[in-house]
């Protein structure tokens, strides 16, 4: 389930997803990696979250319409 989920983000916001909070990448690293500034990993992730966040409700929704 979880994969499913993270193919539905944006590309970018999965890299960055996948490699700071999966792998354990520091966001120095993940910058490196994306060659951009942490800044925008630190965002790319927040938004992966909120969209991850709202992946899950809806999903759960689907499994328990009636509670």
């Amino acid at each position: 389930m979880l994969l499913d989920l993270l193919d539905r983000l944006p590309e970018e916001r999965r890299e960055a997803f996948v490699l700071t909070q999966l792998l354990g990448l520091p966001y120095t690293e993940a910058a490196a990696l994306g060659d951009c500034p942490v800044g925008t990993v630190r965002s790319r992730v927040a938004r992966a979250r909120m969209t991850l966040t709202a992946l899950i409700a809806d999903a759960e929704e689907v499994v328990r319409p009636y509670e």
